[in-house]
């Protein structure tokens, strides 16, 4: 029995060796793997500085179109390029008159509100912001031209 025992513990004893190479190579692994780790982030380190307003301050590119346009015309400064819709454009959508009709009416009903745009539609597009599908014609003519030419 005694010798059953010790032959109990030396397996014991080797399976607590085998487990403590295992876990030995495994933390090399880690090691390894954290200075490749370490080495791939010294290699993409962030050198932006640490300023939290900068992202409130207008960015090169968007600011380059309005020095050169101030540049040239100082004293019509005020008239800058518009980004936006003009007041032309929104008059000339249907949708936007009849939201200004029923604001002035005083209707404040989102269903009744929704039926009368939805009725009134939206106006045509500008031709050449149609996609080829839009405008109906074959994606062959469309490449090519009619005549054979590019368009």
């Amino acid at each position: 029995n005694q010798e059953r025992v010790e032959y109990r513990k030396e397996l014991e004893e080797e399976k607590q060796l085998v487990k403590w190479q295992r876990e030995a190579e495994r933390e090399q692994e880690e090691e390894e793997r954290e200075g490749r780790l370490a080495r791939i982030r010294a290699q993409v380190k962030v050198t932006v500085p640490d300023d939290p307003t900068r992202h409130l301050a207008s960015i090169a590119a968007h600011q380059h179109p309005f020095d050169a346009y101030d540049s040239d015309m100082q004293k019509t400064a005020f008239f800058r390029p518009v980004n936006g819709y003009t007041t032309s454009h929104l008059m000339r959508d249907p949708r936007f008159k009849v939201q200004l009709a029923l604001n002035e009416a005083g209707i404040k009903n989102p269903q009744l509100r929704q039926m009368a745009v939805a009725t009134a539609g939206p106006f045509r597009s500008r031709p050449d912001n149609l996609t080829t599908a839009q405008k109906g014609v074959p994606f062959h003519m469309a490449v090519t031209g009619p005549a054979g030419g590019s368009v």
